[in-house]
């Protein structure tokens, strides 16, 4: 096994952390790689720091680049892969020294995986370990709703598509449903990142802007070709599920439910029961306050 893999770190202002996320990369054991950094128009040191990793690691491409955002910043990424399979990895987060290297394994096993991502361990703000869903059948179940996979764990075949710019702050979300027309889903059920979490985050600093567009491309994939949205997920609540199941649809539709209508509370209180999912009266009021909080947000 002697496949070129292509991991494209994106950064902009990353001097904190840019050099420890590298080596984290460059220390992989799996060696051949060839790692494309791209300095979307930073000010501040990044620029030295990565320009000396790559004096000393020719498999540190760095490209720079006019302050261009993320989702163009990502595309040329791709555009300069060579590699046949294509790894993500962000500018202050930190690989598990064998990630690359398990992931590849799996994916030359399973030649119909498209894309395998694996578990993360949170430190910074936030601490915890993820619990993504594993199986094809249980991230595509998630697909209808969010994101299955943390998006700098993931790894790839090759394709020709690119992220929609239309879909900022989501753009991997709209990604993940686009290759989802090329092949099967899977997460390994090992942690192989650090993932860092921190106030200045998108999903904290931009979370207006992500949730409209998470809905938007999941209101494209249930609600447009079958009808209204929110009736397709009254549709999708009258059905009992396996442990698994439900637990995957309770998590994410409890989340989607004050961005989408408030309608959708009593049928979600008879999906519960049906499954044996329990809601205390703490979290009944939380789901409410959240609706109150969001019922100006019109986003379907």
């Amino acid at each position: 096994m002697n496949k070129l893999v292509s991991v494209i770190v994106p950064v902009y202002n990353g001097e904190k952390h840019v050099e420890l996320a590298l080596l984290s990369i460059i220390n992989q054991t799996y060696k051949n790689l060839e790692i494309i950094v791209v300095n979307d128009g930073s000010t501040d040191n990044t620029s030295l720091i990565i320009n000396r990793i790559s004096a000393e690691d020719k498999r540190v491409k760095i490209f720079n680049r006019n302050n261009c955002g993320l989702i163009d910043t990502l595309n040329f990424g791709l555009e300069n892969c060579s590699g046949d399979y294509i790894a993500r990895m962000d500018s202050d987060d930190i690989s598990y020294p064998t990630r690359i290297q398990k992931q590849l394994e799996f994916l030359e096993k399973n030649n119909n995986v498209v894309i395998c991502g694996t578990q993360f361990e949170m430190f910074g703000v936030n601490v915890g370990i993820s619990n993504l869903p594993i199986s094809n059948e249980m991230c595509k179940l998630q697909l209808n709703f969010s994101t299955p996979f943390c998006h700098p764990t993931t790894m790839f075949r090759k394709t020709r598509l690119k992220y929609n710019k239309y879909y900022i702050h989501s753009e991997d979300y709209k990604f993940w449903v686009d290759l989802s027309k090329y092949g099967d889903f899977a997460n390994l059920n090992e942690v192989l990142l650090k993932y860092r979490t921190h106030e200045k985050q998108v999903s904290k600093k931009y979370n207006t802007i992500q949730i409209t567009n998470q809905v938007k491309i999941s209101n494209e994939k249930i609600g447009s070709e079958n009808g209204k949205y929110k009736d397709e997920i009254k549709k999708i609540l009258k059905i009992k599920y396996s442990p698994e199941e439900a637990n995957i649809l309770n998590k994410n539709i409890c989340y989607l439910i004050p961005f989408v209508s408030v309608s959708l509370l009593f049928p979600y209180f008879t999906f519960a029961k049906n499954n044996n999912i329990k809601i205390n009266e703490k979290k009944i009021l939380i789901l409410i306050l959240r609706c109150i909080k969001w019922l100006r947000l019109k986003v379907i």
